[in-house]
């Protein structure tokens, strides 16, 4: 197979592909690399809410031969331009990674986002393997976690309504397979959704760019590591309310106490309007409640869960490959990221629920302290095609993460 190339293009491309690409960056706070959609002709569509035609006229998914270039070394292409796009073939769909079995797209006449979920299957396989004791298709879903996605994403999002929330995501529709591994059904979950910056991934963008790309005055720092403390703290304190709120509702995120879905990489940043940023849980295809685990269960669960989240927050970002990153796993501010905890556990315990929103300007702020030290770096004067696969990080000139 021919090598697939990156080009880099600017803002002022008129290329109405690369506007997408743009279109999609612009709503996360952290950029994203780019892929493209493909029809699936195997598979049928089953609509559950309206659905953009681009979506309903066809099943989609991403195309195979962007799966056969995954790099061994969990890295993505990071340039100094302003995106990296590629060169969609004729008929395709442009998108981004979300996550490593999903893609982001945008619909253009209602500047929705959408993430297809499960749909970096390359082949059907014959068998599948357990992971940690729980069958795993890699870079898909199973139709029965598509319904319990929808099950369980439409109840807590009747919680969030009755706290004056709006939610984060809503599941519309999804694609079913008539192939089965072994007695189980396959199927990519199409969700309408706010955003999709994982809380990890803009942890580790903030404090790598931070690292590697500033020269600070002592003052300089001071200011910058105690707003960042704060952040943390106050978005700690929000993830607490929200995972408390799930927790009175008798649902839990997950349903196995050894592989639970409680981690920051689930938890969502985006932007609200121009002044505020949203906060909010995703990823409910392994959700429980009452009908599935006894009140004791679902207590240990919630506890377990509790703890998870707690802690996720000092461990790697969950999924590197996927967000875009040009990633070292041992790069993280431990000593900050402890406010988050802190402020976990406060939001867990208040007694009424305060707000799911942060001020946008918190994380300009913090960009704009990062920039006053930032060296200089010469910028790219005319495009250039870059193979993938693995290299070294002496040879990637990276400007920002940030869009």
């Amino acid at each position: 197979m021919e090598t697939i190339q990156y080009k880099l293009e600017s803002n002022e491309t008129a290329n109405p592909q690369t506007k997408v690409f743009l279109d999609i960056n612009s709503r996360l706070l952290v950029r994203r690399d780019p892929l493209y959609l493909t029809e699936c002709l195997d598979r049928t569509v089953e609509c559950i809410r309206a659905m953009p035609s681009f979506l309903s006229q066809g099943p989609l998914t991403i195309s195979p031969e962007l799966l056969n270039i995954r790099s061994s070394r969990d890295d993505l292409l990071k340039t100094e331009d302003d995106t990296v796009t590629l060169e969609c073939p004729p008929g395709t769909i442009p998108g981004v990674w979300s996550g490593y079995r999903s893609g982001l797209t945008f619909d253009q006449q209602t500047g929705n986002l959408y993430k297809l979920k499960g749909a970096a299957v390359a082949e059907i396989p014959l068998k599948i393997d357990d992971y940690p004791g729980t069958p795993y298709l890699e870079g898909g879903q199973f139709l029965r976690n598509a319904h319990n996605e929808r099950i369980f994403s439409d109840r807590f999002n009747r919680v969030l309504a009755d706290n004056g929330i709006e939610p984060t995501m809503e599941y519309v529709g999804f694609y079913k397979s008539p192939f089965k591994i072994g007695r189980r059904k396959i199927a990519t979950s199409v969700i309408r959704v706010k955003g999709d910056t994982r809380l990890d991934e803009l942890m580790y963008a903030l404090e790598s760019e931070a690292y590697f790309q500033t020269t600070y005055t002592k003052g300089q720092k001071v200011q910058f590591i105690l707003q960042l403390s704060n952040f943390y703290q106050d978005v700690g304190y929000i993830v607490g309310q929200l995972k408390r709120l799930m927790d009175k509702s008798k649902q839990t995120w997950s349903d196995d106490p050894e592989r639970t879905n409680a981690h920051i990489g689930n938890v969502v940043l985006y932007p609200v309007d121009e002044d505020k940023v949203g906060i909010g849980l995703v990823d409910f295809d392994a959700s429980c409640d009452c009908r599935d685990k006894s009140k004791r269960a679902l207590r240990q669960q919630h506890d377990k869960e509790y703890h998870s989240l707690l802690f996720s927050a000092l461990e790697k970002v969950a999924s590197a490959r996927a967000i875009g990153l040009f990633y070292y796993p041992k790069l993280k501010f431990s000593f900050m990221r402890f406010e988050f905890g802190s402020g976990f556990m406060a939001g867990y315990e208040a007694k009424k629920f305060v707000k799911h929103t942060i001020e946008a300007g918190r994380i300009d702020e913090l960009k704009k302290l990062i920039n006053f030290g930032k060296i200089p770096r010469p910028r790219l004067i005319r495009k250039k095609h870059v193979k993938t696969g693995i290299r070294d990080g002496l040879d990637i000139s990276l400007d920002s993460f940030f869009i």
